[in-house]
C-alpha cells in the first residue's frame, strides 16, 4: 500500500511542468476576453467611459499643460478650490 502511494504522488518538478503546459492556454483565454471586451472602444475610436473620462482626462490635461509650460504639477488650482495633486494617487503623479 505504501509503495502505491509513492508512485501516484507527483514531484514538484512534474507539477510545475503540468502548470507550465496550461499557461499558454490561460494567457490566450484571458487575452481573448480582454480583446473582445475592448473591441468596441478600439473599433469605434471611442473614449472609455466612467473614471477615465470624468477623472483622469482632466488630470492628464492639467499635468501635460503644466509640464509644457515649465511648471511643477504638484498643486492643481482648477480642481475644486485648489487641490494638492502630488498627494492624490488618482492624479497619477
Amino acid at each position: 500500500m505504501v509503495g502505491h502511494q509513492t508512485q501516484t504522488r507527483m514531484t514538484r518538478s512534474q507539477e510545475n511542468c503540468a502548470h507550465a503546459r496550461h499557461l499558454p492556454v490561460s494567457v490566450a483565454l484571458v487575452s481573448t476576453v480582454w480583446i473582445v471586451a475592448i473591441a468596441h472602444w478600439i473599433g469605434k475610436d471611442a473614449v472609455i467611459p466612467w473614471d477615465s473620462k470624468n477623472q483622469f482626462y482632466a488630470f492628464f490635461r492639467f499635468f501635460a499643460g503644466t509640464l509644457h509650460s515649465g511648471e511643477w504639477p504638484f498643486w492643481n488650482p482648477y480642481h475644486y478650490g485648489g487641490h494638492p495633486s502630488v498627494a492624490d494617487p488618482q492624479s497619477l503623479i
